[in-house]
């Protein structure tokens, strides 16, 4: 038997991979993250559909908290630094 090589796709790997696309809504740093093939990525979801059920469960949840933080500044608005300038001279 030969030994599985660090590129394959394990659970540990799926299971990073979708807690990171939660966080980041970012399929590139999502895969960056778990250490995969972003094209793998896209044809294992393509292939499977357990995996397919849990990228779009994670992208929902990402959009909710998204959504969140979103409606929180639109009602509170943001702190801005504001830094004075001196007048011009005439």
């Amino acid at each position: 038997m030969r030994k599985a090589s660090p590129r394959n796709w394990t659970k540990a790997k799926e299971r990073q991979f979708l807690s990171a696309l939660a966080e980041t809504c970012n399929v590139k740093e999502a895969a960056r993250q778990a250490r995969v093939c972003v094209s793998y990525a896209y044809k294992k979801r393509a292939a499977d559909a357990r995996f397919r059920a849990g990228w779009i469960a994670t992208i929902g949840t990402a959009y909710q908290r998204l959504e969140l933080v979103l409606l929180d500044r639109a009602f509170n608005g943001t702190e801005k630094v504001v830094k004075r300038t001196r007048p011009w001279k005439r």
